[in-house]
């Protein structure tokens, strides 16, 4: 019963990688941040994703300095 509860959760936090990835993407290209596609690459092939999500949203006006 665990590891199915466990086996549906991992499924479901991979599952919603994928549009997170995407609008990682399209904010990081909006502030013209010079490597948007490695963001995204970052979030959906990491398991850790989220934690790349976070990284990201924290540093990102940073980044879109650096990208002008």
């Amino acid at each position: 019963m665990v590891e199915s509860s466990i086996a549906v959760l991992l499924f479901a936090l991979f599952i919603l990688q994928y549009p997170a990835a995407l609008l990682v993407r399209l904010d990081a290209k909006r502030l013209n941040i010079e490597t948007p596609e490695q963001w995204r690459l970052a979030v959906v092939f990491l398991f850790l994703g989220w934690i790349v999500v976070a990284v990201y949203l924290y540093r990102r006006d940073e980044l879109a300095d650096h990208g002008n």
